[in-house]
């Protein structure tokens, strides 16, 4: 999930008593010292995200290609037939 999102997500649930976008960045830099299944990840282009500490790169790759059940030709065929 984006900060962005959870930033919003944050400031919905508490209605009119917000939180600053500093309070959620420190929070987030807690977690791992809380031992919480949440990091916070930072990409080379800046992008922050709350990630599970279950969803490390080499497990989406491998899930993602178990949920594709085709090949390159056979979706090639497909999209021609549209």
């Amino acid at each position: 999930m984006s900060l962005v999102e959870a930033f919003c997500r944050l400031n919905r649930a508490r209605g009119v008593d917000l939180a600053s976008p500093n309070d959620l960045m420190s929070a987030c830099h807690c977690l791992a010292k809380l031992n919480l299944p949440l990091r916070l990840r930072e990409f080379d282009s800046e992008v922050s995200v709350l990630q599970h500490i279950s969803f490390d790169d080499d497990f989406c790759v491998t899930l993602t290609i178990s949920l594709v059940s085709f090949t390159a030709t056979e979706f090639y065929d497909s999209v021609s037939q549209c």
